[in-house]
């Protein structure tokens, strides 16, 4: 696989701190720079933070719609498929937007 992706939550330590002085000029742009020149080539982060039961049961079906596609599909469509996967989902809990909005994906 030469894919190379970083994932990035926003209640983890990459990009959310509680504490301490806090500069705004870049957000997240910084992180997602310093990943691109670095050499990944995708970002799946999230833009505002998400519950630890969530946030597993999105990667869980990112993974695996990302690694079981033969031939091997792009993050950004398995990103795709995985929220339209949530979207048309027979429980509500997974429909709400709370749940499938915060992710974004940066780069292919």
């Amino acid at each position: 696989m030469n894919d190379w992706m970083i994932q990035m939550p926003a209640n983890g330590v990459f990009c959310f701190f509680p504490r301490g002085v806090v500069d705004y000029s870049e957000g997240v742009y910084g992180l997602v720079r310093a990943f691109r020149t670095a050499g990944a080539r995708s970002i799946l982060m999230t833009l505002s933070p998400v519950l630890d039961e969530s946030a597993k049961d999105f990667m869980v079906k990112f993974h695996d719609t990302w690694l079981s596609s033969t031939p091997q599909m792009t993050p950004g469509e398995a990103m795709r498929r995985t929220r339209l996967h949530f979207i048309r989902h027979k429980d509500i809990k997974y429909r709400d937007p709370e749940f499938w909005s915060p992710y974004v994906m940066v780069g292919r």
